[in-house]
């Protein structure tokens, strides 16, 4: 990732309430590690794990190298494996504060596969849950100072928390200008983040208009697509981006160049999606629906898929021994009985009959079973096609359920989570029950106009999409809104007026977007201008 995407990311996206009640002292004791000594910095302790670094201590010192403020800054240097070696304080929050932000310029001088460099914030509680890390992006390559931030919710009953600068090993980094702050507001927190998909298009014949579908990420629950940057072999093969609507599902229409018998366009589809957590119900005490309670669109849910074999004795056998009364007794029983009727193993057939006969099957299987039990006691469900984030693997596939009360709730049924957060990962698109699916019962999706084939294009591991975090981010209520609503509204526009080239993006101009949001939208436009690899 480029310096300017993350300055400017980081810059200003927290906000103070328009009455004032944001706390605008930094609560920091030495923020510019401007007093103490040659090896010491007055205010912060040090930190790193001793199993690790046993006959390899780290090394804390100051230098005036270049600082961004004042005279100097902190350095960490460590050759270890692992962990997190940091300078840290223990920071009481004042009464009422509902939010913090952490700020700090950070300098990887020595990068390595493994090392890299980030702020952190954890919360001073018995409690774990209430424990949890929360990190700003980590840099991993060799920059010069850069910007970063980690905004979070402060959790209830808690008053103290930790303001830590450090490295994982090994690596060496210098931090300065730290900057904590305390509102009286809550942030909506999320993440941006890429979703890739890697095709190629296969001319069979002369195409004056040739297009290919591929899924890409639609405005669904708590995510929203920005922009999407295609790039393609060879260049300037792609004239336009549109969206094809089917029912809930929003294909990216890739429009070519006219293309004679035989050629080929390698492309790489990328989309810029904000994706934040919505607050989710736990679904206790929530009822199921009878049928006719149910939409005539829910009901089509009932009646199994390919693959999703509702009335098929061995599903009949398993989902009787489910106790169904809510939608946690659902998810609790169902992960039960799949944990110990299948093994996380083997390819082939996914289909819930060869799952449940077998006791093999992949995330598919999984989700195919766990829809069938679930049809088969009357709860509407559907699977879900999606990418996990920082990853390459193929199509992960998880269910919802449904309900009156709450609509649609997801479930991980590999894992058994619920429920599961929007932020976990990127959507794709609904599998229908009429959707397509391979001859191993896999609801991959892809299309091409006449003449045309969308061929997904592989790497070693049979891979041909992934997810990238590009970094945290944090804003007010009203402004995440803002940027829900107007991005959602011009990704449809899609469909009646595609955009010209190989770029999209949400908003026209910086001036549409809602003014605490225009670092991010800078860094979007960042992001479009840059030349994507086609292949990896």
């Amino acid at each position: 990732m480029t310096l300017p995407i993350l300055t400017s990311l980081f810059a200003s996206v927290f906000l103070a309430s328009a009455s004032g009640e944001a706390v605008d002292k930094n609560l920091l004791t030495n923020p510019g590690m401007e007093k103490g000594g040659r090896t010491s910095v007055t205010g912060w302790t040090t930190i790193w794990p001793p199993t690790l670094a046993a006959g390899s201590p780290p090394t804390f010192e100051t230098s005036d190298e270049d600082p961004p403020e004042g005279k100097r800054a902190a350095t960490i240097r460590v050759e270890y494996q692992g962990g997190y070696t940091s300078y840290t304080q223990e920071v009481r929050l004042p009464r009422k504060t509902r939010s913090v932000r952490f700020t700090g310029a950070a300098r990887l001088h020595r990068p390595t596969e493994t090392g890299g460099a980030c702020l952190l914030i954890t919360f001073v509680s018995d409690d774990p849950e209430l424990s949890a890390i929360h990190r700003s992006v980590r840099l991993t390559d060799e920059t010069d100072w850069t910007d970063l931030e980690v905004s979070v919710n402060v959790p209830d009953g808690v008053d103290r928390m930790l303001a830590r600068c450090g490295v994982y090993g090994p690596c060496e980094a210098s931090f300065d200008d730290c900057v904590l702050t305390a509102s009286r507001d809550e942030v909506r927190a999320g993440q941006v983040r890429t979703a890739i998909i890697d095709a190629t298009a296969v001319a069979k014949s002369d195409a004056e208009a040739p297009w290919v579908r591929v899924s890409v990420p639609p405005p669904i629950g708590g995510q929203t697509p920005l922009g999407i940057r295609v790039t393609s072999e060879p260049e300037d093969a792609v004239q336009a981006l549109a969206v094809a609507p089917d029912r809930e599902n929003r294909a990216l229409e890739v429009r070519l160049a006219p293309m004679a018998k035989g050629d080929e366009v390698a492309l790489r589809v990328e989309t810029w999606t904000l994706l934040h957590d919505r607050d989710l119900s736990d679904g206790r005490g929530v009822e199921l629906a009878p049928a006719k309670r149910m939409p005539k669109e829910v009901k089509a849910y009932l009646d199994g898929a390919p693959g999703v074999d509702v009335e098929a004795p061995e599903v009949v056998a398993a989902a009787s021994a489910a106790e169904i009364d809510d939608l946690p007794a659902a998810r609790t029983t169902v992960a039960e009985i799949l944990s110990q009727a299948m093994s996380y193993s083997g390819g082939g057939d996914q289909g819930s009959v060869h799952c449940l006969k077998t006791g093999k099957g992949v995330c598919t299987g999984y989700a195919n079973a766990a829809a069938a039990m679930l049809n088969a006691r009357g709860v509407p469900t559907r699977i879900l096609a999606c990418i996990f984030p920082d990853t390459r693997l193929q199509e992960h596939y998880i269910v919802e359920a449904w309900t009156p009360e709450l609509g649609w709730s997801r479930m991980e049924t590999t894992g058994g989570q619920f429920p599961y957060p929007d932020s976990s990962a990127v959507i794709l698109r609904v599998v229908y029950p009429d959707s397509p699916r391979s001859v191993g019962h896999v609801p991959l999706y892809k299309d091409a106009s006449e003449g045309v084939e969308c061929r997904f294009r592989m790497d070693e591991n049979f891979c041909f999409q992934g997810g990238e975090t590009i970094t945290p981010f944090a804003f007010d209520a009203e402004t995440l809104e803002a940027l829900e609503s107007k991005g959602r509204s011009a990704f449809e526009a899609l469909e009646k007026t595609p955009a010209e080239g190989s770029r999209w993006r949400a908003f026209d101009d910086a001036g549409r977007a809602p003014e605490a949001a225009r670092d991010l939208i800078e860094s979007l436009d960042a992001w479009l201008a840059a030349t994507g690899e086609v292949v990896d």
